[in-house]
């Protein structure tokens, strides 16, 4: 979960880019917290309600393999998100006009 973090959080600083301009580029230093926290809470949630329990040691794993299947969940939409921001933001080509004689 902890390498999700900066992934996440450059995903989201990326969506916001164009927000994030003059002062408010400041905000970067509060998104990437809150980011940690979120991506923690929506990820980890599993191992942290199976560790130090009396469960079986295969519960037990089988929360860190879905901790790990959540990470990889929220990566992909990751690139999912990127790949729509970054196609909204391309300009559509423009067609040429051909001279004709």
């Amino acid at each position: 979960m902890n390498a999700t973090t900066p992934i996440v959080a450059a995903t989201v600083i990326y969506a916001l880019r164009p927000q994030l301009v003059r002062w408010r580029v400041v905000l970067v230093a509060a998104i990437v917290p809150m980011v940690q926290a979120g991506t923690n809470a929506a990820t980890a949630w599993p191992t942290w309600n199976l560790l130090n329990t009396d469960l079986p040691a295969w519960v037990v794993w089988l929360g860190g393999a879905a901790t790990f299947g959540l990470c990889g969940l929220a990566v992909y939409l990751c690139t999912i998100a990127v790949d729509a921001i970054a196609e909204r933001r391309t300009p559509a080509p423009q067609p040429s006009v051909a001279s004709t004689g």
